[in-house]
């Protein structure tokens, strides 16, 4: 085999071996979450600041990445960015990117998942759709992110409240 073949999939089996890579820049090479739960670090260092939103005001001219999930039953997600080194944002949109949900600052100062970090819970998704979810920074805010995506089917959900539900009836 020629040296330079050698090379080429030695660099291919250690891109293989690294791992999830950090999420996109836009809503067009968003990186793809291919199921949940999923987690993932990156940076939003370098990146362009391509979206915003107001969460809780608009013109925050942060750094953002883009991940992708289309989910293939009905699922209320939670988005946790606890671990992350900086104060962030985080948003969801549906395909039309219109934001379903979106958090700044869900963990106080001085916490231990970090200072103003970012959380959202029971954002509901439909099956068959593509949602985009975008990590960004307050106030022009850039770091190093840690991403935790939980879900729970609404069918399951629905089952567990109608069993609490029925200890009180």
């Amino acid at each position: 085999m020629r040296p330079f073949v050698v090379l080429f999939l030695i660099a291919l089996a250690a891109t293989a071996l690294a791992g999830p890579r950090q999420g996109g820049d836009t809503v067009a090479d968003a990186t793809v979450i291919p199921s949940i739960p999923f987690t993932d670090t990156g940076t939003t260092v370098g990146y362009n600041d391509d979206y915003d939103a107001p969460c809780p005001f608009w013109g925050q001219f942060a750094a953002d990445v883009v991940y992708s999930y289309a989910p293939d039953q009905v699922e209320l997600v939670t988005i946790d960015l606890c671990g992350s080194a900086y104060d962030t944002r985080v948003w969801i949109t549906d395909p039309d990117l219109t934001i379903i949900g979106c958090n700044n600052d869900y963990y106080p100062d001085g916490d231990p998942c970090g200072s103003f970090v970012s959380r959202l819970e029971g954002v509901s998704l439909e099956a068959g759709f593509v949602y985009y979810i975008v990590i960004d920074g307050y106030g022009g805010a850039e770091g190093e992110y840690a991403i935790e995506i939980t879900a729970t089917p609404v069918a399951a959900a629905a089952t567990t409240w109608t069993a609490i539900r029925s200890l009180y009836h």
